[in-house]
C-alpha cells in the first residue's frame, strides 16, 4: 500500500495505474495487435453506409450553424420539392467521401490513434478498470497469497514454538513475527511466478514444477483479452480518443486537408463551380476549416452507429487470445508480474510489519499474564525482601497514578509486571541452584561414605590375612619341634607311671 499524504492508505494497484497500464498497453501494442493492420479490417464502405444514415442529422447541425435558423428550415422544404435529382447525386458524393475519410483514418491509424493514451487515460479515470483486470487475472494467484499464510504460518511457527522451549524471552514472540510475515510473503511471490521455464522432475511430465501464474496461461488469456476488449479497447473509446484525443488536432488537420482535395477533384470530376468558393470562384478555405471543425465536433454525437459493426470487424478479443496463448512462458509472465514487481517488497516488509504487530501483541499478553502470576505469587511469599520492595513500588505507583497519563499509567503497569515477572524468574532460579547444591552435597557425602566402607572391608582383610599368616607360621614351628627331648622325657614318664 501507498500512503496518501498523512492520512490515508490506498492500494498498490490503483497508486500505480499509470505505471501499470503503460506497461500493459506496451505489450500489447507489442506483442499482441498491431493497431495499423487491425484497423484494415474495417469495410470503407460499409462504415461509409452506416454512417450516411447520420449525414442528414451532422448537416442539419452544421448548416444551423453557419447560417439562421429560418434560413436552414427553408432549405428543408424546399430542396425535397425542387432538387430530388440533385440529392441523389449528392448522397453519392458524401458516400464516396465518406467512404475515403474511412480509408484516410485506416492508412494514417498510427498518427491519428494513440492507444497508449487511451489505455493509460482510461485506466487512471476509472482505476476500477485496472484492478478488476488484476483480480480477474490474478485471481488464484491472489487466493494463494491469502491462503500461503495459513500454512506457510504455521510451518513456519511450529519452529518459533520449538524454539521458545529452549528461549522463552518474550521479545522472541514480535522478532519470531516479523521473520514468519516476511518469509510467508517472500516465499508465496516466489511460488507464483517461478520457475518461469517447467522442470520435470524425473523426466516425468506429470511431475512438473512451474510459477501458478504461468501454468494457467490459456484461462489468464482468455480473461485479460475479454476484461481488456469489452472495457478499454472499445469501439465506443477508440473513436472518442480519434476525435478528442491528445492527437484531435492532427485528426482534424488530416481532415481539412481531405476535404479540400476530395472538393477539388469533384469538382474537375463533374466540371463544375467549386463547391465553397469564394467570390473569385477559388475554394475558401476558412469557410472549409471551420465546416471541417464543426463535423468534427458533431461526428462524436454520431459515430455509435458504428461501434457494433467495429467491435465484430475488429476481433480484438479473439486476437489478443490467440496471441497471448502463444506467448513464452518468459514473455508471459511479463503480463501480470510487473503488476507485483512495483511493489513486490512493500509486500513482503508489510508481510513482515502485521507479523511483527501480531507478535507484539502476543508478547503483551505474554507478559501480561507472567505479571499477574507473578504478583499473586509474591503477595504470599517474599523471595528476599523482593514482595516488599514490590509492594512498596505499587503503593508508590498507586499514590502518583492520579498525577500520570494513561500512557505513563500503562508503562509503569508494564514494568511493574516485567520487575515481577524478572522476582519471579530470580527466585526460581535460587531454589533450583539451591537444589543443585543440596543434590551434589548428598552425592559427595555417599561418595565418602562408600570410601570410607571400602577402607574398613580392606582393613579387614589385612587384619584376616595377618591372622592366617601367624596361625600358619605357629604350625610351621610346631610341626618342627616335634617329637623334641622334653617330649621323649615325658613319654618316658608316662610309660613308667602306667606301669
Amino acid at each position: 500500500m501507498n500512503p496518501l499524504g498523512f492520512l490515508g492508505w490506498q492500494g498498490i494497484v490503483p497508486a500505480k495505474a499509470a505505471q501499470m497500464a503503460l506497461t500493459m498497453v506496451e505489450m500489447v501494442t507489442t506483442k499482441l495487435i498491431n493497431v495499423e493492420e487491425v484497423f484494415l479490417r474495417l469495410d470503407p464502405g460499409k462504415m461509409a453506409k452506416l454512417l450516411l444514415t447520420e449525414v442528414p442529422y451532422i448537416a442539419d447541425g452544421v448548416v444551423r450553424d453557419l447560417t439562421p435558423n429560418w434560413a436552414a428550415d427553408f432549405g428543408l422544404k424546399v430542396l425535397p420539392a425542387q432538387c430530388g435529382p440533385v440529392l441523389v447525386g449528392l448522397e453519392n458524393v458524401v458516400e464516396r467521401y465518406l467512404t475515403g475519410f474511412v480509408e484516410l483514418v485506416q492508412m494514417n491509424t498510427d498518427k491519428l490513434v494513440d492507444l497508449k493514451e487511451l489505455v493509460v487515460t482510461e485506466m487512471c479515470e476509472d482505476k476500477k478498470t485496472l484492478v478488476e483486470l488484476f483480480q480477474r487475472c490474478g485471481r488464484d494467484e491472489l487466493k494463494f497469497l491469502t491462503n500461503s499464510g495459513l500454512f506457510f504460518g504455521f510451518l513456519l511457527g511450529c519452529l518459533q514454538a520449538l524454539a521458545w522451549l529452549f528461549y522463552d524471552n518474550p521479545w522472541t514472540l514480535t522478532f519470531g513475527g516479523a521473520v514468519v510475515g516476511l518469509a510467508t510473503n517472500w516465499i508465496a511471490l516466489k511460488c507464483i511466478f517461478e520457475p518461469i521455464e517447467p522442470v520435470y522432475l524425473f523426466n516425468n511430465p506429470s511431475l512438473k514444477i512451474q510459477g501458478l501464474f504461468l501454468q494457467r496461461q490459456n484461462e489468464v488469456s482468455g480473461e485479460f483479452s475479454d476484461h481488456l476488449a469489452s472495457k478499454v479497447l472499445t469501439s465506443e473509446k477508440v473513436w472518442n480518443n480519434l476525435l478528442n484525443g491528445g492527437k484531435g488536432p492532427e485528426f482534424e488537420e488530416s481532415l481539412k486537408q481531405y476535404t479540400k482535395e476530395f472538393l477539388t477533384l469533384e469538382a474537375n470530376r463533374l466540371d463544375a463551380g467549386m463547391v465553397f468558393a469564394d467570390d473569385g470562384g477559388d475554394l475558401d478555405p476558412a469557410l472549409v476549416d471551420e465546416i471541417v471543425a464543426n463535423v468534427r465536433t458533431r461526428l462524436a454525437e454520431h459515430v455509435h452507429v458504428l461501434h457494433e459493426y467495429s467491435d465484430d470487424a475488429l476481433g480484438l478479443k479473439d486476437l489478443m487470445r490467440e496471441r497471448m496463448a502463444l506467448m513464452t512462458p518468459k514473455e508471459f509472465e511479463r503480463v501480470l508480474h510487473p503488476i507485483f514487481e512495483q511493489d513486490e517488497l512493500t509486500l513482503i516488509v508489510s508481510g513482515a510489519v502485521l507479523g511483527a504487530l501480531a507478535g507484539f501483541a502476543q508478547q503483551v499478553w505474554t507478559v501480561a499474564v507472567d505479571g499477574k502470576e507473578a504478583g499473586e505469587g509474591t503477595g504470599t511469599d517474599d523471595v528476599d525482601g523482593g514482595g516488599a520492595h514490590e509492594t512498596e513500588v505499587l503503593e508508590t505507583s498507586k499514590e502518583t497514578a492520579e498525577h500520570l497519563t494513561p500512557l505513563q499509567v500503562r508503562a509503569r503497569a508494564e514494568a511493574l509486571a516485567a520487575m515481577a515477572a524478572a522476582t519471579k524468574t530470580v527466585s526460581a532460579r535460587r531454589d533450583e541452584m539451591k537444589a543443585v547444591a543440596a543434590a551434589e552435597r548428598n552425592e559427595l557425602k555417599a561418595v565418602a561414605d562408600a570410601e570410607r566402607g571400602m577402607r574398613d572391608a580392606l582393613k579387614a582383610v589385612a587384619e584376616a590375612e595377618r591372622a592366617e599368616a601367624k596361625a600358619v607360621a605357629e604350625a610351621e614351628r610346631t610341626m618342627q619341634r616335634w617329637p623334641g627331648e622334653s617330649s621323649r622325657e615325658a613319654g618316658r614318664w608316662v610309660f613308667t607311671k602306667n606301669k
